[in-house]
């Protein structure tokens, strides 16, 4: 199951127009340095930081652990423009539950129901949600856009929802409706119908003086879930709340002003309708309406399932702290006490087995690898009793995070930077299979940046031997933007075809470099015999 289908974005950092990533099972970001690609997978790590911390409201440059700097400082410098833009597609499930007030109800087991693709497209301005769309299957169930302010002390900045959209799942209407259709020539009776449709999407009016971002950690999923209840509130006259996720009370009224159909009917169509049928108040047709879930819960379950492994993972340290590698506090929250000592299953035993002991030949066997806990401040990790980790070599280091990641952390999205770094050219061609094998068994989702030409041979290799699908793996080249050649883009995919062929060709000096250094030695040798 692919976890994330798409990723895009638009005026951060390298990317000046917006760039769209159709993610597979396993996706190859490629080419040279200063390219971008490490600017995809912190724009990745950006939202999952902001949506854990804040439901998406804002991004939340200033405490991540990106270090990215500020809003500013990440904007593109030729775009000249304060928006960034950010859109995320994923698969969740069809499948939910009523619940009140929260809409975070939708199973996340795609396999036992209908698969739904649902997107959200974030505009932000000076790094505070400016404009939303919430989109299920390709079509937008929602839209808002809000009026950006300065508070008094000029330096919280704050958002007020000014215009938005919505598209019913469907309206319930009263037997009133059924009145007003016996008294009505039908195409009459459409377009009023077709009205009270288009006021209830766009039309129904909140007092001026209610801020829809009541708190600092107001969202798109809080002001959807607003407008939902306040549009089934109309007429009613009264003042709902609820709680929100983070425990605040939130108070919120339509403009319940006796709306009636003559105020939405134009004036020429009036004429040619009953006065008696032009006082019905709008309230009084419209029994129920029901809404799409926006499926909360479902994005925040994905986003907190994205871990990102960087090439530089662990030093000749005696004890890794959690916050240099916390990795490792992710694993001891999982498995609460570590790994060993808990049954995790055959299917994950066997894994390692295969991959700690087999093949890398890490540890002898897995029961040897311990991990001592220093509370509140890291681990020690041996391999066996004579032999800790940072007695061996950094390849060994390289591994293993990798290793117990996609054994233990299964249903998740892992963003692997360079893992090839310091390893033999056998054992980055065999991370190829081990992938694999860890996507078929764990439904995990691999994003690898790499300039490893083993490793992509060895999925080409796979791939034509039927063991994966061309669907399976999806690659991308960067050219840094300053150096596109001509009549290219600066990214282009490129997928692997049946037989193991590339659909395009990969830019100058990435396979064909060691040849050319072939071709150079070969020259010289012969100019030296002459």
């Amino acid at each position: 199951m692919i976890h994330i289908n798409k990723f895009g974005l638009e005026n951060f950092r390298v990317f000046k127009d917006y760039q769209e990533f159709n993610f597979a099972s396993i996706t190859v970001l490629t080419g040279t340095n200063s390219s971008g690609k490490s600017s995809l997978t912190k724009a990745l790590m950006l939202l999952k930081e902001s949506m854990i911390k804040n439901d998406l409201s804002e991004l939340d440059f200033e405490t991540t652990s990106l270090n990215l700097g500020s809003y500013t400082q990440n904007l593109n410098k030729v775009k000249k423009t304060e928006t960034m833009r950010f859109q995320i597609e994923i698969t969740g499930s069809d499948t939910y539950r009523k619940t009140h007030p929260d809409f975070d109800t939708f199973t996340l087991d795609g396999s036992m129901n209908k698969a739904t693709h649902f997107c959200l497209d974030l505009s932000f301005m000076l790094g505070k949600l400016w404009k939303t769309f919430f989109k299920k299957d390709g079509e937008i169930v929602f839209n808002m856009s809000s009026t950006l302010f300065k508070h008094s002390d000029r330096k919280r900045l704050s958002s007020k929802m000014e215009k938005w959209e919505i598209s019913p799942e469907s309206i319930n209407f009263s037997q009133k409706m059924d009145e007003i259709a016996s008294q009505l020539d039908g195409k009459i009776f459409s377009i009023v119908k077709e009205g009270i449709i288009d006021k209830i999407k766009t039309g129904i009016r909140f007092f001026d003086h209610i801020d829809f971002h009541y708190n600092e950690n107001e969202s798109v999923f809080s002001c959807y879930e607003c407008v939902c209840e306040g549009i089934d509130a109309i007429g009613k006259g009264v003042m709902r709340e609820h709680d929100d996720q983070f425990g605040h009370t939130e108070y919120f009224l339509p403009d319940s002003d006796d709306s009636k159909l003559k105020d939405i009917i134009e004036s020429d169509l009036s004429k040619l309708i009953p006065s008696q049928i032009l006082d019905i108040r709008i309230a009084d047709v419209v029994e129920k309406v029901n809404y799409v879930p926006i499926a909360r819960g479902t994005f925040f379950s994905k986003f907190e399932a994205v871990h990102y492994i960087p090439s530089i993972r662990a030093n000749q340290e005696i004890v890794f702290s959690f916050k240099d590698y916390p990795i490792f506090r992710t694993l001891m929250n999982k498995y609460d006490g570590f790994i060993f000592n808990i049954d995790i299953g055959p299917l994950n035993k066997k894994f390692l087995k295969k991959w700690l002991v087999q093949e890398f030949k890490i540890v002898t066997k897995i029961e040897d690898l311990t991990f001592n806990v220093i509370e509140g401040f890291g681990v020690s990790i041996k391999l066996n009793k004579d032999t800790s980790l940072f007695q061996v070599g950094f390849g060994v280091t390289q591994l293993l995070p990798i290793i117990l990641q996609l054994t233990l952390l299964e249903n998740s999205v892992f963003i692997i930077e360079e893992p090839e770094a310091n390893l033999h050219p056998a054992l980055q061609s065999k991370m190829a299979d081990m992938f694999m094998e860890a996507i078929k068994k764990f439904n995990v989702q691999i994003i690898v940046e790499t300039h490893s030409e083993y490793f992509i041979r060895k999925l080409q290799y796979l791939t034509a031997k039927e063991e994966i699908k061309t669907e399976d793996t999806q690659i991308y080249y960067f050219y840094p933007p300053n150096e596109i050649p001509e009549g290219e883009n600066q990214i282009y995919p490129i997928s692997i075809l049946d037989d193991g062929s590339l659909s395009k060709n990969f830019g100058n000096g990435f396979f064909d470099e060691a040849g050319n250094l072939d071709l150079l030695l070969y020259q010289m040798t012969q100019s030296r015999k002459n």
